[in-house]
Parts: C-alpha cells; sequence; structure tokens
C-alpha cells in the first residue's frame, strides 16, 4: 500500500507522466501488430543464416535468384538438403517465371555441399517456408463500434 500512496504523492506533485492504456480490441491488434513484426524478423535472420550458409559452401544461389525464399529459391534449396548435388539438375527446378536463365543458376550451383552446412540450412528453412509463415498470427478484424 506504501508503494501506491508514493505513486500518488509523486503524481501529484507532477513527478510521474500519466500512462495511457488502451482498452480491448486496440490492445489486442498493437500486441498481433508486434508479434507479426517480430515473426518478420526473426524469418529475416533466418533467412540471412541460409544465405551464409550458401556462401560456405560456395554456392551464389542468392546472387542470382531475387528471392531464395521466392519460387525457385523453395524447390532448389530442399532438392540440395534432400542430396541433390547435380547443378544442370537444381538449375532445372527454377520456377517458371524466374528472370535467370538455366545456365546462370547452374554456374551459380556449383560449388562444395558439406553435409554439416546442409544440417545448418536445413534447421533454418523450416523457419522460412510458406507453411510456416501462414501460422503466423492472421490479421486481425476489428468490428464496427
Amino acid at each position: 500500500m506504501s508503494a501506491m500512496r508514493n505513486g500518488q504523492r509523486l503524481h501529484s506533485f507532477g513527478l510521474l507522466r500519466a500512462r495511457f492504456r488502451p482498452k480491448g480490441q486496440i490492445a489486442e491488434l498493437r500486441a498481433d501488430v508486434r508479434q507479426r513484426k517480430r515473426l518478420r524478423e526473426y524469418a529475416a535472420s533466418h533467412i540471412q543464416h541460409m544465405q551464409k550458409a550458401l556462401t560456405e559452401k560456395t554456392l551464389q544461389l542468392h546472387h542470382v535468384v531475387t528471392d531464395i525464399t521466392g519460387g525457385t529459391g523453395q524447390h532448389i534449396i530442399p532438392a540440395i538438403l534432400a542430396g541433390e548435388r547435380d547443378p544442370e539438375a537444381l538449375a532445372c527446378l527454377r520456377h517458371y517465371s524466374c528472370h535467370s536463365s538455366v545456365e546462370t543458376i547452374a554456374k551459380a550451383l556449383t560449388g562444395s555441399y558439406r553435409s554439416s552446412i546442409c544440417l545448418c540450412s536445413g534447421s533454418h528453412l523450416r523457419f522460412t517456408t510458406p507453411t510456416t509463415r501462414r501460422h503466423s498470427p492472421a490479421k486481425p478484424q476489428l468490428k464496427p463500434c
């Protein structure tokens, strides 16, 4: 009780600022927005780790593909993790709308494939797949007052 009295006393002297706590749906909306932002930040760091793992394998996929979490990346990276090592076969997995040619992608996929790096990439891939993104909180819908 003394802490509450102390707070009231400090507030009466103008030493504490008033706090604003939103009610109901607004508080939920703000919490959902913060959670979605945090998930995007986590996914971004996992994508950076995957790019680093690809670079350590001397694979330059992220230089010829705009987004390694897009259609082409989501076909090629799981194939690498499944054990495919042929650059030509991997390049043929590119998405039809990819701007890079099969030859360019095949050159970028020529490198060393070490299993320890593949395991690391696999753990990061789980956090960047579309199914993981689907499990993020849905956009909240506010009802009119």
